[in-house]
């Protein structure tokens, strides 16, 4: 696979709905299905395990089956899926210094195109 189709798949990936906040949940230590669940409002228990899966079968994160009665399981970052976490927390920083300047120019577009139709 070429260096396009390789940054489109990751990006993709990143992409979606819940995948980051997945990421970011995992990222405090370990944490169960239930436990994810409860941490991400208005995520389905169906989403979130397609979620998992992708993550898991992306070598993102990693599942563990704890020994517990009954079983657990547990899933955690790879230092794959930590090293994606650190890349998108900058892109949090950079949209928490532009997201603002975005939000207006967002606006003046909007204003030009009633302009223009008015």
């Amino acid at each position: 696979m070429n260096g396009d189709c390789l940054a489109r798949l990751v990006m993709d990936r990143i992409g979606e709905r819940w995948t980051m906040l997945a990421c970011q949940q995992i990222s405090a230590g370990a944490r169960r299905f239930c436990d994810l669940k409860s941490g991400m409002e208005g995520v389905s228990g169906k989403v979130l395990s397609e979620t998992l899966v992708r993550l898991e079968r992306d070598g993102f994160i990693g599942r563990r089956v704890v020994g517990s009665r009954p079983p657990a399981v547990m899933y955690e970052l790879t230092p794959m899926g930590e090293s994606l976490l650190r890349l998108v927390e900058g892109i949090v920083a950079w949209s928490e210094l532009y997201g603002e300047d975005i939000e207006r120019a967002r606006q003046a577009y909007a204003d030009l195109e009633l302009a223009a139709v008015g």
